[in-house]
This record gives C-alpha cells, structure tokens and sequence, in this order.
C-alpha cells in the first residue's frame, strides 16, 4: 500500500485498497499519526532527547493489507504486520531515563459498521475467526478504516507498565558467570 493512501489522521479509504491483492505497507514516525502515537507513548517523560544507549527513537509499523470478501462479515480489510517502537521512558524502580522498546504482531481485520447493527451481539466482539486465524475486530464507516485507533490498541497494550533498566550480565576476566 502506498504511503498516500493513509492520510495524517491515520484514516484510510478501503475502496482505495486494490480488491483480492496483498499490498505493502511500511510507516514510520515520520507519519504524522506514528509520531503523535510516539509522543503519547513517551508522555510521562518530558525531557528532550533524541538517541541513548545506541538505540534511536522511534516507531514503525510494516506489514499489508488485504481488501478482501468474507461469506459471513462481507466486505473487509484485513491488515497483518508488526508494529515496533523504541522510546523514553521512567525506570519504574530507579527512576532513571530508559529507552524501552516494544514489538507486537498486529493481525487486525476491519467489517462494516452495518454487520455490527445488523447481526445481535457483535457489538461486543473484540476478535473474529476467519478460515483459521484469529483477528482483532475493527469497524469501519462507508469503507473509512481508523487505523490510528487499531495502532494505539495494539501500541498500549504491549507497552511494559514498569519499564526497568536491563543491566548487562557481570563476568569474571575469563568471560564466565560469577559463582
């Protein structure tokens, strides 16, 4: 998938996704939406930094969607892939700066708003099965897919609420692990 095709507000047109066809999608930080994920992620920090410990900050995600038809849900787009960032964070038992990371698999598919309307109980549904795979339920309107909304899920439930420093394993001279 084009870059274009996902807009500032991490909005996406289903209808411009072509039908049946994998398409790329590679995002960055430099994507307004990534970005403003970013600052929400490192919010509690409030220093200005850019690079520490040899790790640069930022976020990512790579993967591809599917605008595909499904017998049961319909029309749907179904996006796999894998959302990466490394950010500042609060050691939670030091109180040092950190850089912390986190990398989740997203496997999200989205259906109409109307199937949530038109068949009882799926308004509480937070995953669909399709063929044999279990996907995160999102809704889209007239083919406007919020991908923002699906990142920042996937993004704050995979970000570690106690972040710790990880401290190097100590060696004796020979390289071995003290007794």
């Amino acid at each position: 998938m084009k870059k274009n095709l996902v807009n500032d507000r991490g909005i996406f047109n289903l209808k411009s996704v072509p039908f049946g066809a994998a398409q790329d999608l590679e995002l960055t930080e430099k994507d307004a939406f990534l970005n403003e994920l970013l600052g929400e992620l490192s919010e509690e920090v409030t220093d200005e930094i850019g690079v520490s410990d040899g790790k640069v900050i930022g976020i990512s995600f790579t993967g591809n969607i599917i605008h595909d038809r499904n017998i049961k849900f319909g029309e749907c787009g179904i996006i796999k892939g894998v959302l990466s960032s490394h950010f500042p964070a609060i050691c939670s038992s030091s109180g040092i700066l950190i850089i912390d990371s986190l990398s989740t698999e997203v496997n999200a598919c989205f259906v109409s708003e109307e199937f949530k309307e038109d068949k009882p109980g799926y308004d509480r549904e937070v995953d669909i099965l399709i063929g044999e795979v279990v996907y995160d339920l999102y809704y889209y309107d007239r083919f406007f897919c919020d991908f923002r909304e699906c990142l920042h899920e996937y993004a704050f439930l995979a970000k570690n609420q106690y972040p710790k420093k990880v401290e190097p394993i100590q060696t004796n001279e020979e390289g071995d692990l003290p007794q």
